[in-house]
Formats: structure tokens, C-alpha cells, sequence
């Protein structure tokens, strides 16, 4: 498996970003397309490949010099069980880091919220809907991580 990247509204790795999120958040969560899509502009975009094929993928979007937010977080239902959300989260803190930020914070689905706390994701408010959706904010501080989590 390999990740790319790329901030590029125009390439063919958003579109398969578009392309997961569609399946994830739309089609298995109910989510409308016009609220998925929102937002687009300024954001980095991840996506993991199994070979060709784009298997799961998420965002980033600065929120201040120090701090990074992490969004739109999907794998496709095939690749769930199999590290692919592990390879990418994993890929995600090392980019952060690497870019100077400090802190990454995120929006999780309550159903998630132990995947992320395995990566030093800690809960930091009450429950809240969005998209219809229960979610919690969470936030790791990395300077905080074993260098083990960024590798």
C-alpha cells in the first residue's frame, strides 16, 4: 500500500478522495452530498492505494500556525479491519509533525473515538451532532507521541 498526497482540487487524487468519502459518508451514513462537499479549498488531501485502487483517505486543514485539523477520515467497508486506517492516521501525525505543527485536533464519530485514542487522541468535549451524526472533538498533542506513532 502507499499514500499520496496532494493539495490540488484539479488532480486525479482528490477525485478519488471525493470517490471514498461519496461511498462512506453519503451512501453508508446518510450524509447529503452538498454537505460533504464543502469547504474543498486550502485542505491537503491523503489517499491510500492498494496498488491503483484508492482504499481510504482524509484530510488536513490548518487552523492556526500550531494547529492542524483532521477531517473527512474514511475507508472504504472492504479495507476496514485490515490497518489501512492505522497506515494512514499513522501517515497523517508523521506529515504534521514534519510540517512543524503541534497539536492535531478532529471531529470523531463517538464510534471511533477508541481507533483514535490508540494514536494519543484524547477527548476534549461533550458529545455533539453533526450531520445527524454523534461526535466528540478530540485533540493529540504531538510532541506528546513515542517517536514509535510518527514512524
Amino acid at each position: 500500500m502507499r499514500i499520496n498526497y496532494s493539495t490540488d482540487l484539479t488532480s486525479s487524487l482528490y477525485g478519488d478522495s471525493l470517490t471514498i468519502r461519496q461511498e462512506v459518508f453519503v451512501k453508508e451514513q446518510g450524509v447529503p452530498f452538498s454537505q460533504e462537499i464543502e469547504s474543498e479549498e486550502g485542505c491537503t488531501y491523503f489517499v491510500i492505494y492498494d496498488r491503483v485502487f484508492p482504499c481510504g483517505t482524509a484530510r488536513t486543514f490548518p487552523l492556526t500556525s500550531s494547529t492542524l485539523k483532521l477531517q473527512r477520515f474514511a475507508v472504504l467497508k472492504a479495507y476496514r479491519k485490515q490497518s489501512v486506517g492505522q497506515r494512514l492516521i499513522k501517515a497523517i501525525l508523521k506529515s504534521a509533525t514534519k510540517n512543524g505543527y503541534q497539536e492535531l485536533v478532529l471531529d470523531a464519530q463517538t464510534h471511533a473515538i477508541g481507533f483514535y485514542k490508540k494514536f494519543g487522541f484524547e477527548v476534549i468535549s461533550e458529545e455533539f451532532l453533526d450531520a445527524g451524526i454523534l461526535h466528540r472533538r478530540m485533540r493529540c498533542v504531538l510532541s506528546a507521541l513515542p517517536s514509535t506513532s510518527n514512524d
